[in-house]
């Protein structure tokens, strides 16, 4: 009946955060449900923080999100959700055995609704405790509510009925209410979306639980002059003010030697920082490309900054926060002027109250040199990987993870955290006998018990290279 289910009975006054989930199905009572009283007429006094979760229905049946209430009361903060295709995409309603007291109150803010029988009702006793506004409507047959100033009723442009993510041209990207944003770092579980990715990617929260704007692509040695290769993709040509970052994959082919990206118009390129080194023919990587504000910078080596072999990175979303997942990619000419090379293997690292780039040799890193950063809050899909006797063999590493396991297609984004590498490169490789994506060594000496990398992984380019069942929306 419930996917997830939330409820307090029996005086109880509890505090429910239920965030970032994606919950599919055909539900008998609701994809999420927020209850007071379900099982007692008792009052209760529930504070709820419903954020970020996506409710795929099929068939148009059951319901979304929903609050109900019995004799008590509920203060909820319903905010990013996306509900689609179900009977009732999200609903606030007094229990059928209720006394007639108790009330659902707080914003309902920046959900995407679409595709319902009934997109958003809120019995008429909730309208004015509910600050409703911000919200997308968009092809439910009917509604049940006083819509806010700021609703927008234009098309989302979903990617398709079961990948409800949005498309670049969606009417939903930079349209929710700017308050969202202190409501998600209020709840204390960092500012990620449903695919666990930044919240922020630009200057305001998209509407729905997905955010737009990072990409993810594949790109292969397939021709390379010298130490570099271009990059020929439309997505990012003629686009120098990216951030791109890349992670070498072996397919049969293998490179041990430090990496970095560069832009010659209109291509970017990857290189080997060893001039004298051929790119090898065939090499893959994994490009991870952000969108290019909040969370993504350049760091610059220079005087202020650098001591030696380290050079610390100095930004107001990283100081004197340690739990952040950094990735770092070596950009040889930022804003297409050239730059000076790093023939190192790097990570990165924090000491409080900064984080900095390491070259893991030991050697100077040079005045000049220059990384492409990426930040974000940790999540499911962005962690730290830590080698241990369980989970690594030789110069391997196993990753296991619901996204990754059994999945060949899906790209990794990975940067090693200071401490027990080595001067070492590393590489994925999918082992298809275990089914799973694994670090490897490149040099093809053991892994460091107790060594760690930042791992970030784009579920929304897993799920369209791996396919949502019946991804076309023929899924009746």
């Amino acid at each position: 009946g419930w996917g997830i289910l939330a409820q307090v009975n029996g005086a109880g006054a509890p505090s429910m955060t239920v965030i970032n989930n994606e919950v599919r199905g055909r539900f008998g009572r609701a994809a999420i449900g927020i209850s007071e009283g379900l099982l007692s007429s008792i009052a209760s006094t529930l504070t709820a923080r419903v954020m970020g979760n996506a409710a795929i229905g099929r068939a148009r049946q059951g319901m979304g999100i929903v609050h109900m209430i019995n004799n008590g009361s509920i203060n909820t903060r319903t905010i990013n959700n996306t509900a689609v295709g179900l009977n009732y995409g999200m609903r606030f309603l007094r229990g059928s055995s209720s006394a007639g007291s108790g009330s659902v109150s707080g914003p309902v803010e920046n959900n995407l609704l679409a595709y319902n029988s009934q997109g958003l009702s809120i019995s008429p006793e909730f309208q004015t405790p509910i600050i409703e506004n911000f919200n997308l409507l968009f092809a439910n047959d009917s509604n049940a509510y006083t819509p806010g100033a700021l609703d927008v009723t234009l098309d989302p442009k979903l990617r398709s009925m079961t990948d409800v993510r949005l498309r670049d041209t969606s009417w939903a990207i930079n349209a929710g209410a700017a308050t969202a944003r202190s409501i998600f770092a209020a709840a204390g579980v960092g500012l990620v979306d449903a695919d666990g990715l930044r919240r922020v990617k630009v200057n305001r929260i998209d509407i729905g639980a997905y955010e737009y704007g990072d990409f993810s692509a594949l790109t292969r040695a397939d021709a390379p002059s010298g130490n570099s290769f271009v990059i020929n993709d439309s997505q990012i040509n003629m686009r120098p003010r990216l951030f791109v970052f890349a992670t070498a994959r072996a397919a049969g082919v293998s490179n041990a030697w430090p990496i970095g990206v560069y832009y010659s118009s209109p291509y970017w390129r990857i290189f080997n920082q060893n001039i004298f080194v051929p790119m090898p023919v065939g090499m893959g990587f994994n490009l991870f490309v952000p969108k290019e504000t909040d969370g993504t910078f350049l760091h610059t080596a220079n005087a202020g900054n650098l001591s030696g072999h380290f050079t610390t990175i100095d930004h107001s979303d990283l100081n004197n926060v340690s739990s952040k997942i950094l990735l770092a990619t070596s950009n040889w000419n930022p804003e297409d002027v050239p730059g000076v090379y790093n023939n190192h293997n790097t990570s990165v690292g924090y000491l409080a109250p900064s984080w900095f780039v390491l070259n893991n040799d030991f050697g100077d890193i040079s005045v000049g040199a220059s990384f492409n950063i990426y930040s974000q809050d940790p999540s499911p899909n962005a962690y730290v990987h830590t080698v241990n006797n369980l989970n690594s063999v030789g110069a391997v590493t196993y990753l296991d993870h619901p996204l990754l396991n059994a999945t060949p297609c899906a790209q990794i984004n990975l940067t090693p955290r200071t401490g027990l590498h080595g001067d070492t490169a590393f590489v994925v490789l999918y082992a298809a006998g275990a089914q799973r994506w694994a670090i490897v060594n490149a040099n093809d000496t053991a892994m460091s018990i107790g060594a760690e990398f930042n791992v970030v992984i784009d579920a929304a380019q897993v799920a369209a290279c791996a396919g949502v069942v019946f991804a076309d929306g023929f899924e009746d």
